[in-house]
């Protein structure tokens, strides 16, 4: 149920990338009454845009109609998104011509820019860190000259669908410029060989020039990827405020761009270019040091925001909920994970809500969760609804249509409005274009209560698609989106024509108040989908809330929640008997309901406090008392609920909790309570029947997952159209229409385990059913839990359909559902039994995945900057940065995990969990959250970083040794040998394992523990490798899987082994000179050689003069005088040195010896890398920054130093060898080829992580040869691979 936006194609949900579905989120269900069903005949036809986004299905049409001015004017929402294009239609004005969108914060950090470098402009110029000169305008006010400079790449701002588009527009134009280039160098071919019929031998290398720019421009289309636009980012201050500047067309000339500030400051866009149309604004945080930059991570914050407000004067029509509200954009959908939200994200959010005075927030997005109500981010969400009083508004899910499949925070927490998903005939007719009109239903797909802690959890109803707005940058100005991402806004927007209309009338409300209000005049939903699961009270009817509003204002206790806490069993906040041995008898539960008063509300007003509640249940299966006097301290009652007389099925009822003196205020508290009943099993192990269903309809059967249960088989098969189908309930069912044989189903199971997502525990398929054609999925049991099988036609699957169900559960238990084996250790014995039905052995068992734990390497706590990491009462918000260490010794897949702290957001002790993988270069190549996904990275070092935040230092210090686990795919899985018993395993006797288990049979095997020589090389002491045993046999020939899907957990330990050291051994000793001499030469070793280079010096020229030419000293002071960070400033000494170490080697000997290139010895290493040295530094030596310091005073001289030594190198090693390829480079450059550089370049090229020379040589030849498309790809791509920084978080 991992979920990004909740929202939802229209056939099924997507899972990432792109995240709009992360977590299926929720949906409810309704059936429309006939004010919804589609128009009589002989009405006049309905507007176009009737159903694209829907008004009249909620009477939001009917409350503007009566009171035109509560349009949302005097609301502010903030939608926690993607982010809101400021430039979108409809998103410009609000209907009394106001600002609509007015502020906009990026919360994730996905757009952030380092800006901390400062430089003084010089002559209106400065140099940019992407290298360009940038001309800074005359008009900029700078008082100080002063400017702060950084870069960001375009394609880590833009979203996966934009990068896309512009990838294959660009490689269209830079494929124009290769054919023209192509075509240039093929001309010039030809013309040499018209000219040079018979080229002589110096002429030929120049042919064989001319032709290797052909191959390599060839060779350069499929090894050149695009790095996208890289920008430069300049940051200055006028005096007055911080302004910034972003070269959009990387011209340098920031005179054509737009300056921007705050937004909220001032609010303007701008537009990274015309190809691109993305629109973004800045926010500029710590004196300049920090740029952020606000984008969108998708079109699906402006589509919500455009549901919500938005506004087009010449197309009402067209219009949003509340066109005259206001829009605060928080993007929490990070663009680095593909739009997934972060902890992060969202607490900055809050943070922005209250320093602009929100009235709502809309959150589309949702994620599965452990716990309900509980968690860091869920307890600040609550404390800014209740302390607050801001209206917190959330999709509560698309995972359904199973029951107990409502998304965290929406669905799960007290505090927030969830919204489930309901589409209308007029919604079909616009939106769909669905040939026959149906009834209003709820989106297939919607989640459904309760929680598992027994609360509703769908607050209430409302249309779950729309065509609404969306960024320029997706080419369309609208576009059509459903799930409950649709529906929590237009909830929302409803919500905000309430506030509008109370602010104006000056009458005061709560959230509670308004939660109350909508809940108590909801439409109720009947038909054969509406179970009371997915659709709360019913579809949303704002024009009667704001009737109930103006009529009980003054109502004693209106504006107070009160809240309610079931004590004992496994529910809180309702009750939930879904197992069967709790629905066996009788259950009773004290119920708790307290008052929840404001902080500062009056003391007297609180002793005062009393209402007279009576307490009525919906259903004759519950009981309780009649009245209860609610005072300031709360009030208890006994509630018993009677499930023995329920048929089968899930049944859902309330006890209303009522004002006895003002009864027609409806309930001011609910009681939720489900009774799942069992299915009787149509024998011990099976249970089958034939079900009727028409669009929408669902099925659902709950079966007691008998005792010796772990998998079962559930076969499906729509019968032909001739069958007879079971009689259906018909009423308010449209008359038939011509269907297609086919039909799409969902079929979706669930079970619960306490303390458990319902993700973990599920299977959801979407199928196609052909008539006839039996499927089968097979899914693992727990026995002893409450299975629930729910069979639901797709909504906009037309026609009647039968389908023939059963459900046949097996069961081959073992004594142990984990194994532990230690490598080396004997094995273990495992008990096999089986109480069903017959089943056939055939046990495998094999380890696939290789687990490392690693401690940390470094960590550090910091205080994060309260102008944008702020919590209310001045709590100071602190990061922890964990960093990792380790290896890719092959390129391979890795998965990194905190076991501690995966798969959870809103029920996480942090909720801010977030890390980064870089190469030894510094760069970014992976990013994820608490949901993480395995990554391919090659060969290598790399280093973890891992973010945590809070506002309590002590938790992050408890934290500071968490261990991290790397997950690795085996390159081979390594099998588990398995025998009758430990006997035969013992004596070598070969045994039979396989067979049949006949019911109320059992058998004994032995697993056998992997010697140590078994276990991969890889894996060392401490590690664990973890697989799968399965029992059963799969047969492909039979129906269903013949074992458990998944099989059962095996791992093995890799233990400690001993290590055998040999004594030492003695040496002889040396004469006292030549010891004295040792000591000295390490200890000039250990010298450092730049902050004591006078010590150093000292004692090399003592030991040259004791013994001269003494090659550890001439070799040690050659090594640190061509240090890669100093070599540039001392390239003289560089080549002095390298003599003094090159005039220690007889060459005459060593080549009489070895050969010139034959043999390896010591004295021949030493001349290869002092050789390599010498023409490395003479090389350098005309660079044209080096030549600007330092100019070469005899240019023939230096070139016939370089030429010869190049010449004795190459008469030691092939100096087109990887080791000197640099060198050889060089060579065929000053020879005017560098086609030819390329060449050997281009052969070593390949390889991560990138290497920074060849990078750099590359781009240099491009330059050379005047590819201008291929020099600049390379240009960018040198800054992109070789950050100077870690990325921050």
């Amino acid at each position: 149920m991992t979920n990004r936006p909740c929202f939802a194609p229209p056939n099924q949900q997507q899972r990432r990338p792109p995240l709009w579905l992360r977590l299926p989120v929720a949906v409810a269900v309704l059936v429309a009454t006939p004010s919804l069903l589609a128009q009589a005949p002989g009405t006049s036809p309905e507007p176009f845009e009737r159903g694209l986004l829907p008004k009249v299905e909620t009477g939001a049409t009917r409350l503007l109609e009566a009171h035109e001015e509560f349009d949302g004017r005097g609301v502010v929402v903030a939608i926690f998104d993607t982010g809101v294009d400021p430039g979108a239609t409809g998103l410009q004005k609000t209907s009394d011509g106001k600002l609509k969108v007015v502020d906009l914060i990026d919360g994730t950090g996905s757009g952030d820019v380092d800006t901390s470098t400062v430089q003084t402009i010089s002559s209106g110029k400065v140099k940019g860190l992407t290298g360009r000169t940038l001309s800074i305008p005359n008009k900029w006010k700078n008082p100080s000259g002063k400017i702060h400079l950084g870069w960001k790449r375009a394609y880590d701002l833009y979203p996966g669908e934009l990068v896309s588009r512009l990838k294959r527009e660009r490689r269209k134009a830079w494929d124009r410029q290769q054919r023209a280039t192509l075509n240039k160098l093929a001309a010039n071919l030809a013309e040499w060989d018209k000219a040079h019929p018979r080229p002589k031998a110096a002429e030929r290398l120049e042919r064989e020039e001319l032709a290797e720019r052909i191959t390599q421009l060839k060779a350069a289309a499929s090894q050149l990827s695009d790095p996208g636009p890289v920008f430069d980012c300049v940051v200055f201050h006028d005096g007055d405020r911080w302004r910034a500047a972003v070269d959009t067309n990387e011209d340098g000339n920031l005179a054509d761009e737009t300056v921007l500030t705050t937004y909220r400051d001032e609010p303007k866009h701008a537009t990274f270019s015309t190809a691109s149309l993305l629109n973004f604004t800045v926010n500029i945080f710590d004196k300049g040091n920090l740029l952020s930059i606000v984008t969108t991570a998708g079109a699906h914050g402006t589509h919500v925001a455009g549901i919500v407000a938005a506004n087009y004067p010449d197309q009402p029509g067209r219009n949003g909920l509340a066109p005259g509200a206001q829009i605060v954009s928080v993007k929490i959908g990070d663009t680095r994970l593909g739009s997934m939200e972060t902890g992060a994200g969202l607490v900055r959010g809050l943070h922005a809500v209250l320093r602009n005075h929100c009235d709502l927030v809309n959150m589309s997005y949702g994620e599965p969760s452990h716990l309900p109500n509980r968690g860091r981010l869920v307890s600040l969400f609550s404390e800014l609804v209740n302390r607050h009083g801001v209206v917190f508004v959330a999709s509560a899910g698309n995972a359904g249509p199973a029951l107990s499949t409502v998304g965290s925070p929406g669905g799960t927490t007290s505090a927030l409005l969830g919204v489930g998903a309901y589409v209308s005939p007029a919604m079909m007719k616009s939106e769909y274009s669905l040939r026959k009109l149906l009834p209003g239903m709820p989106y297939t797909w919607s989640s459904r209560g309760p929680t598992s802690d027994g609360d509703a959890g769908v607050d209430i109803f409302a249309p779950g698609g729309a065509v609404a707005p969306v960024p320029s940058w997706t080419l369309q100005g609208s576009m059509r989106m459903n799930g409950t991402s649709m529906s929590s806004p237009n909830a929302c927007g409803n919500l905000a024509l309430l506030i509008s209309g109370l602010k104006q009338q000056d009458i005061s409300y709560t959230p509670s108040s308004l939660k109350r209000a909508i809940r108590n005049t909801a439409q109720p939903i009947m038909g054969t989908a509406a179970d009371g699961f997915g659709q709360g009270p019913g579809l949303l009817q704002v024009d009667k809330a704001w009737q109930h509003l103006v009529d009980h204002a003054q109502a004693v206790g209106e504006t107070l929640p009160i809240d309610v806490q079931v004590v004992g069993g496994r529910g809180r906040r309702g009750v939930y008997l879904r197992d069967a041995h709790e629905t066996a008898r009788p259950a009773s539960r004290l119920v708790r309901l307290t008052p929840r008063f404001p902080e500062d509300f009056d003391n007297q007003g609180r002793v005062s406090f009393g209402l007279n509640l009576s307490l009525k249940p919906t259903v004759e299966w519950i009981s309780c008392g009649e009245q209860l006097l609610l005072t300031h301290g709360g009030g208890s009652f006994q509630l018993v609920v009677d499930p023995g007389q329920l048929e089968p099925g899930a049944h859902f009822g309330q006890v209303l909790v009522h004002d006895s003196d003002t009864p027609g205020r409806g309930p001011l508290a609910r009681v939720p309570v489900t009774v799942i009943k069992p299915h009787e099993l149509t024998t011990p192990s099976t249970w089958q029947s034939t079900l009727a269903f028409q669009p929408g309809d669902l099925a659902r059967q709950f079966l007691d997952a008998p005792p010796g249960a772990t998998w079962a088989d559930i076969s499906v098969t729509l019968q032909p159209a001739s069958s007879p189908a079971p009689a259906a309930n018909t009423s308010s069912q449209p008359p038939p229409t011509a269907a297609g044989p086919n039909r799409r189903f969902v079929l979706h199971t669930v079970q619960l385990r306490p303390g458990r997502s319902f993700s973990e525990d599920q299977s959801r398929s979407y199928m196609t059913l052909r008539p006839g054609a039996e499927v089968v999925h097979s899914i693992p049991v727990v026995p002893g839990r409450m299975l629930e099988v729910c069979l639901a036609q797709y909504w906009s699957s037309l026609g009647q359909s039968s389908v023939n169900c059963s459900v046949r559960f097996h069961g081959i238990v073992p004594d142990h559902h984990e194994v532990t084996l230690t490598a080396g250790q004997g094995g273990t014995r495992v008990n096999l039994q089986n109480r069903l039905v017959a089943e056939e052995l055939a046990p495998q068992a094999s380890l696939t995945t290789h687990r490392t734990l690693l401690a940390p390497s470094s960590t550090s706590i910091k205080t994060l900057d309260p102008q944008r990491d702020h919590l209310t009462e001045d709590r100071i918000i602190r990061q922890l940065v964990i960093d990792y260490t380790f290896k890719q010794t092959r390129a391979g897949t890795v998965t990194p995990r905190f076991p501690e702290l995966d798969n959870q957001l809103y029920d996480s002790p942090f909720g801010t969990q977030l890390w980064m993988v870089f190469d030894s270069n510094k760069k970014r190549v992976a990013c994820d959250d608490t949901f993480p996904g395995s990554l391919r990275l090659p060969a290598g070092t790399y280093r973890l970083r891992l973010q945590l935040r809070h506002s309590d230092e002590a938790k992050l210090n408890q934290h500071k040794s968490l261990r991290l686990a790397l997950d690795r795919p085996l390159p081979k899985p390594v099998g588990i040998k398995i025998g009758a018993n430990r006997g035969a395993v013992s004596l070598g006797l070969r045994s039979s394992t396989s067979g049949p288990l006949p019911p109320g049979q059992s058998r004994s095997l032995y697993l056998v523990a992997p010697r140590p020589s078994q276990v991969p090389s890889s894996a060392a002491a401490g590690d664990t490798l973890f697989g799968s045993i399965h029992y059963g046999r799969s047969n492909p020939a039979r129906h269903g899987a013949g074992r458990r899907p998944g099989g059962f957990r095996l791992s093995l330990v890799v233990p400690a082994t001993t290590v055998k050291t040999k004594p030492l051994s003695s040496s002889p000793a040396g004469d006292l000179a030549s010891e004295e001499r040792k000591f000295l030469i390490d200890r000039l070793k250990r010298i450092p050689f730049e902050t004591r280079r006078k010590e150093f010096d000292t004692l090399a020229n003592k030991l040259l003069a004791t013994t001269p030419n003494l090659r550890p000293v001439l070799v040690t002071r050659l090594e640190r005088l061509d240090h890669v960070d100093h070599r540039k400033k001392r390239l003289g000494d560089v080549v002095a040195a390298a003599d003094a170490v090159i005039a220690t080697v007889d060459t005459d000997k060593l080549a009489a010896t070895l050969g010139r290139r034959g043999g390896r010895s010591a004295d021949k290493g030493v001349l290869v890398d002092a050789l390599y040295r010498k023409g490395r530094a003479l090389a350098y030596m005309e660079l044209p920054e080096v030549i600007a310091a330092h100019p070469i005073a005899d240019k023939a001289a230096h070139a016939k130093a370089f030429d010869s030594n190049f010449k004795e190198l190459g008469r030691w090693v092939d100096t087109t060898e990887k080791t000197y390829v640099l060198l050889h480079i060089r060579h065929e450059r000053r020879r005017g080829r560098p086609a030819m550089a390329l060449k050997w370049l281009t052969k070593y090229y390949p390889g991560t992580p990138a290497n920074f020379w060849y990078v750099k040589k590359r781009r240099d030849l491009y330059e050379k040869l005047g590819w201008s498309h291929c020099h600049e790809y390379e240009r960018r791509w040198l800054l992109v691979r070789f950050p100077k920084v870690y990325e921050a978080f």
